[in-house]
């Protein structure tokens, strides 16, 4: 009768469950009441819910507003809570309720899991007190598996704040610690100390590797652990200190199937560094294919950190492929979302901006974006900092300040004992060094260096990297030439590096034109043309129209429209919608308000000349 009676007057909405008409009635019948009644009400609901069996979080939401409610059943309900808001991918929730549980009178031996709890939902939220709640955790337990496993699992978020070396004093404290007690434990942790120095500490690559290639010697896969420790001992592979089939194997090895990929994901795990590895050794679409089942999961989870960085590795596989579209896409993503303030190191998703923007003929934006980043002076050590170390470089060398592209390519080829860094397109930078030598007029210089990359290619027989060294050597190298720059792209036709080859393509027509074989260059040109058109690569595909033009053909134009015409971030919008998702999912998958997503998909709409949402997939296949 009295629902109905206010019903009647306008104060609750007509249903149920029975609501306020209007959220300044709520107001107002609040503002009625004292704190202390309104700590009592919030307890007195949380008892009920519970006692009724209900949602977790809806018991959570309750408690954090009383301070009055003590009682045995609280803490354990506050944990399971958090830990439903952090399966949602709601760190911040997931932190109050924990923060409120850790309020209470905790046991002793249960404490460190909940302030661990804490600091993972804090790190995941982008907030650096989670490393200071971590640490606590750590110090206040005695067991050496869970102080090791937190010095794993804190690593990343030291590492992308450039503080390397509390990292890997953390990691050896545990490896110390454990003395052998538990091997996959061990394995995880030397793993991690690789991570580390990849990160940056290069001086001290050496041993932590060849440390973890011993350790698991024997280890097959069959555990996370073991697959984490093969992603490292294939980056490191990849990069030159084995063969390219043997850091394909411990890729795959690390990788298995997309269930443990996505797995993995899910267990805080990625395997980009084994995608990383892939793409640099002949598998660039299954490093894709990987890269993305790992942002889906970072998605799902809502981790920012993990989307942005997992989206730097995506653009990096694709921009290696000759998907200029996509991995300018996925740049840009992750590139607002460090200006968001989710801690990563920004300047290698700066390099991946960089190189896109030259391919896309556009230096003056590759400029700004160095100048905008702070990244035009002494750059920090990393891998991934060699991708705009690399990047730079080549701006450089474009821009005819050719002694500053050298010292940039000198410097990244030299880190980690000279096993050397790679560039955003993940090609060694020590490859590019014989063109900045013959720039400089240091010709003898360029054909021996180039001549002695070639055979480093060889030995870790990696066909992209010698089909490369093939290109470069044919560039600076008169006494091979023509022929080297054939075996090129003979080598690098059937492989899935499309920019690669027609790059290679222009080179070689342009020097059969320059030969006077005129009528020989016009085939390989016309194919370039057509392949740089298709990767997007506008840069190279008016050298190619250059190029066919000086031999007398005419080059039929190119106009740019359908999925070509769209913004890196129209396209993602597009493909998201594509895939059946609705405008708030897409808002809350990308951290942008629903106006934005309408706003971009209204100008796909209209530059693919498409009525609306049903047209996207197919545009977008036909397109393709």
């Amino acid at each position: 009768a009295s629902a109905h009676a206010l019903v009647e007057a306008g104060v609750l909405r007509d249903g149920s469950p029975l609501r306020f008409n209007h959220p300044l009635l709520r107001s107002a019948a609040e503002s009625a009441m004292t704190d202390p009644q309104k700590q009592d009400l919030h307890a007195a609901a949380a008892r009920v819910h519970r006692v009724e069996g209900g949602d977790p979080e809806l018991i959570a939401a309750h408690v954090v507003k009383t301070q009055t409610l003590t009682e045995p059943w609280l803490v354990e309900a506050l944990r399971a809570a958090a830990q439903q808001a952090l399966s949602r991918g709601a760190p911040d929730p997931a932190a109050s309720y924990l923060r409120r549980a850790l309020d209470e009178t905790v046991p002793d031996n249960e404490r460190p899991s909940l302030m661990r709890l804490l600091g993972s939902a804090l790190l995941r939220a982008g907030d650096e007190e989670g490393i200071a709640w971590m640490k606590r955790a750590r110090e206040a337990s005695d067991d050496p598996g869970f102080r090791a496993a937190i010095a794993e699992e804190v690593g990343p978020s030291l590492i992308v704040r450039m503080r390397f070396e509390e990292s890997a004093a953390l990691l050896q404290e545990s490896i110390a610690d454990l003395d052998g007690a538990s091997r996959e434990t061990e394995l995880l942790l030397r793993a991690a100390l690789v991570r580390t120095a990849l990160g940056g500490n290069q001086d001290a690559f050496g041993e932590p590797y060849q440390e973890l290639k011993r350790a698991a010697r024997d280890a097959r896969g069959g555990s996370s652990e073991e697959r984490m420790a093969h992603q490292f001992l294939a980056l490191g592979a990849a990069l030159g200190l084995a063969t390219a089939p043997q850091a394909r194997g411990h890729a795959l090895i690390a990788i298995d199937d997309e269930d443990v990929v996505r797995a993995s994901a899910a267990a805080g795990r990625p395997l980009g560094q084994a995608a990383i590895a892939l793409a640099i050794c002949g598998e660039p679409a299954l490093a894709e294919r990987m890269s993305e089942i790992g942002t889906e999961e970072m998605r799902r989870r809502a981790a920012l950190f993990g989307i942005a960085s997992n989206l730097s590795t995506q653009a990096a596989t694709r921009l290696t492929r000759g998907d200029i579209a996509g991995a300018a896409m996925d740049a840009e993503e992750a590139h607002r979302l460090a200006a968001q303030g989710v801690p990563m190191v920004p300047a290698g998703v700066a390099g991946i901006r960089v190189a896109i923007a030259i391919e896309r003929g556009l230096p003056a934006d590759a400029e700004q974006i160095l100048i905008d980043g702070g990244l035009t002076g002494k750059l920090p050590p990393g891998l991934f900092i060699g991708f705009t170390q690399v990047a730079r470089a080549r701006l450089r060398l474009l821009q005819g300040r050719i002694e500053e592209g050298l010292r940039d390519l000198t410097i990244a080829a030299g880190t980690y004992h000279g096993l050397g860094s790679v560039g955003p397109d993940l090609i060694p930078p020590r490859l590019h060094v014989p063109l900045a030598l013959f720039a400089l007029g240091r010709v003898g210089e360029a054909r021996d260096t180039a001549e002695s990359e070639e055979g480093w290619a060889r030995q870790i027989e990696n066909p992209r990297l010698i089909g490369e060294a093939l290109r470069v050597r044919g560039l600076v190298d008169d006494r091979v030439g023509i022929d080297a720059l054939r075996q090129a792209v003979g080598l690098l036709a059937p492989t899935d590096y499309r920019l690669d080859h027609a790059r290679a393509l222009v080179d070689f027509g342009a020097a059969l034109r320059r030969a006077k074989e005129r009528k020989a260059s016009r085939d390989p040109l016309r194919e370039a043309m057509d392949l740089a058109h298709r990767c997007g690569a506008t840069a190279l595909q008016e050298r190619a129209r250059i190029e066919l033009e000086a031999t007398g053909a005419r080059p039929r134009s190119v106009l740019v429209s359908g999925v070509e015409s769209l913004t890196p971030s129209e396209l993602r919008v597009a493909k998201l919608a594509a895939g059946g998702m609705t405008n708030r999912e897409i808002a809350q998958s990308l951290f942008v308000a629903p106006k934005t997503v309408e706003t971009h998909l209204r100008h796909c709409y209209q530059k693919l000349q498409i009525a609306g949402r049903n047209g996207l997939a197919d545009a977008l296949t036909t397109d393709g």
